[in-house]
């Protein structure tokens, strides 16, 4: 609903519409305001000051301003006079103001001489420039001092005389900066600006700041929107998106808002932090903060301004006050809201709202004294845990020992034995007393010199291990002796652990004994086998030369093609010198050629395109693999040969962690595969269908380029 409201300053006969003054009462109400005018002037004394606000006092900017000016002023010159209105042009468009105000101000100070003119923001700075002459015409060359504006250069101030001020420099890269610095997988910003003069002006420096982030940001800016439009876009903002409220006052319809007004709105809508470049703006639940421009410190620098002219500085050398005054300001709450800790925020860092505990005040105070108060409790439950337990280690350390059932010997580095268990006395056939007396060297019937070099190693190499043959009373031991270096007292020695491996030795000769003989006959049986069916083929052989019907012949030949592919995998594995999975490349170049010089009478030259890639697979996959590409070959030289030209046939395997894929292309004429896996008189094409069941598989069929491409995937 568009809101409507009378301009702040309270002119009488103004209607609050465009078209201007009422001309109803309006002279005895210039006469009444002349003749108060004068008064006032009667009891002021010199120096007044005139100080114009673009905005009304409800604009927090505005009041910050006038807040710096008066604190600074009033320990500078205290005697001076400030006279202060509010040009209202936040709820009000400028040039439906511009006329009422300048005769309000007219009438208002007519009898009031002013020694300077003071104007926050841009609205007000413009009004002043336009009017100088008419509202002082005993000083038309007046000195202008402005805060509050973004675009200096605009106003060509060497065109007016007498014209010093601060500019406001926000920082929107400062601001960007701290958005990624906040949130690390930021990728898009919302920009939030209406369409009044200062919005223009901020949408501009925005578009001037954003060239160095477009590689790593993305940028939208909302503007030209009624609030209800807004209030969807920012609810509608998706994750890892933040918004930057450059300004919205007023809306496309006209409706005015305050910072308050507006901020709470979209904080009410808004999943996604608020940040912004003034301090004014640090509303509403969503705003975290940014890199802020301070309105306090705009009017403290234009009192400074100020009171360098009143002590008599020409004011054509005041010049332009250009330096930023921001500095970085957060709010808790929105902080607590998105998780953000403090310790990421930078160190000069100001945050509204924080918690009067010391906690969040001194932080790294607390977290100190946490931190030293968990270390000195920590460092005294550690002793007194160590003062309990030193009374029992060394009892409970001689209890585990002598409980290992492996034996353990601590030595020095010298070789004395320091201490023993009760399983090193069994495994060495020695008494407490004679291992002792020997120490390493007797044990092991090593030398001193030997000794000193095992030593040596042991620096070395801390964890060393070494197999020694003994002669003990009741036969030859092996031992296995694994060592690492310890402290015992404070004195460097030797913690080492002994195994009797007699009985492991045994049997594992014994299992590379077996092992051997197993390869052996396995050999033995693949070399059988082979022949076996070496001689299958031949019988088939020798009856396929009989007088017998053609198709009985092909028959005895895809029979013997598919033994051809058995024999092929068994002189594999007979070559194969124990290996438990077969070359597949190897493979399927031996049974291509022997299917083929079995089926092929005539001349029919084939070129073969193989790749495997060097895989290796398992005999019970490879020999249904080699059975499938039988019946594949065969249908190709028996459908696919062209006439005149070669048969390509091309054989692909690919694959890893046991999914293949087989791939199989013959350039014959296509044909009905799924007809002919549903026949039962199709033996071959059975055959495929169930072998591919086996591998836990499926093979599929399709004719594209004028050639069958048949895929076979199967697991093993």
């Amino acid at each position: 609903m568009r809101r409507s409201r009378l301009p702040f300053f309270p002119f009488p006969g103004y209607s609050g519409n465009k078209g201007g003054l009422s001309m109803r009462f309006r002279t005895l109400p210039l006469v009444f305001l002349v003749v108060f005018g004068v008064g006032i002037s009667s009891l002021q004394a010199e120096p007044n000051i005139l100080f114009i606000h673009s905005y009304d006092p409800s604009y927090q900017w505005t009041m910050d301003i006038d807040r710096g000016v008066r604190e600074e002023l009033s320990s500078r010159h205290p005697e001076v006079t400030l006279y202060t209105e509010f040009y209202d042009t936040k709820h009000f468009a400028p040039e439906d103001l511009e006329q009422p105000f300048l005769s309000y101000l007219l009438s208002k100070y007519a009898g009031v001489r002013f020694s300077a003119v003071l104007a926050s923001d841009d609205n007000a700075l413009r009004f002043v420039l336009s009017h100088r002459a008419e509202l002082f015409p005993y000083r038309p060359d007046i000195p202008v001092l402005f805060c509050g504006i973004n675009d200096v250069e605009s106003y060509d101030l060497a065109s007016h005389p007498n014209v010093a001020g601060v500019a406001e420099r926000i920082d929107i890269r400062g601001t960007l900066d701290l958005m990624l610095r906040l949130h690390p997988d930021l990728s898009l910003v919302a920009v939030v600006v209406d369409g009044t003069i200062t919005g223009r002006i901020n949408k501009e420096l925005f578009l001037q700041a954003i060239p160095p982030y477009e590689n790593r940001l993305s940028f939208v800016i909302l503007e030209n929107r009624t609030m209800e439009e807004l209030l969807d876009d920012v609810r509608d903002l998706p994750e890892h998106s933040a918004l930057l409220y450059l300004t919205f006052v007023r809306d496309r319809e006209g409706t005015h808002f305050t910072p308050l007004q507006s901020l709470s709105l979209i904080s009410d809508v808004s999943s996604r932090p608020v940040y912004t470049c003034w301090d004014f703006f640090m509303v509403g639940e969503k705003v975290v903060g940014g890199m802020v421009q301070r309105g306090a410190l705009q009017g403290r620098e234009l009192a400074i301004l100020l009171s360098r002219l009143l002590e008599g500085e020409d004011p054509a050398s005041l010049g332009v006050v250009e330096r930023p005054l921001v500095a970085p300001l957060f709010r808790f709450e929105a902080l607590q809201i998105f998780g953000i800790p403090l310790a990421l925020l930078p160190q000069d860092a100001e945050v509204e709202g924080l918690p009067e505990s010391v906690q969040y005040r001194f932080p790294g105070f607390f977290w100190s004294a946490i931190l030293l108060g968990a270390i000195l409790l920590s460092l005294l439950g550690l002793i007194l845990f160590l003062f309990i337990r030193q009374r029992r280690t060394e009892r409970l350390f001689r209890s585990l020992f002598q409980c290992l059932p492996d034996g353990a010997l601590l030595y020095d580095t010298h070789g004395n034995i320091l201490i023993h268990n009760r399983a090193a006395e069994r495994i060495f056939g020695r008494s407490e007393l004679d291992i002792k007396k020997h120490g390493l060297p007797g044990l092991l019937a090593l030398s001193r010199s030997e000794v000193a070099a095992l030593l040596s190693r042991q620096r070395e190499e801390p964890l060393h291990t070494m197999q020694r043959d003994l002669a003990g009373e009741d036969g030859p031991k092996f031992v296995e002796i694994v060592s690492l270096p310890v402290s015992f007292h404070g004195t460097p020695a030797v913690l080492a652990i002994v195994r009797d491996m007699t009985d492991w030795q045994k049997t594992h000769q014994e299992l590379e004994r077996s092992i051997r003989e197993k390869e052996i006959l396995l050999k033995e049986v693949h070399h059988r086998v082979k022949n076996n069916l070496q001689i299958m083929r031949s019988l088939i052989q020798l009856q396929k030369t009989k007088d017998l019907p053609l198709e009985a012949v092909r028959e005895l030949s895809q029979t013997q093609s598919r033994l051809s592919a058995l024999a092929a995998l068994h002189e594999l594995l007979h070559r194969a010198d124990g290996s438990e999975r077969i070359r597949v490349d190897i493979y399927l170049s031996t049974i291509a050629s022997q299917i083929a010089s079995s089926l092929i009478e005539g001349p029919l030259p084939i070129e073969w395109k193989i790749s495997a890639a060097g895989m290796e697979l398992p005999p019970d996959t490879v020999i249904p693999l080699g059975l499938i590409l039988n019946e594949l070959i065969t249908n190709s030289i028996k459908y696919a040969a062209p006439a005149g030209a070669p048969l390509v046939i091309e054989i692909l395997l690919s694959g890893e962690e046991r999914s293949y894929t087989l791939v199989y292309t013959d350039p014959g004429p296509s044909f009905d595969f799924e007809r002919l896996l549903a026949e039962k008189n199709s033996l071959g094409f059975q055959l495929v269908k169930e072998l591919a069941r086996q591998l836990r598989g499926d093979i599929t069929y399709r004719h594209e380029d004028g050639k069958n491409v048949f895929t076979l995937t199967f697991r093993a």
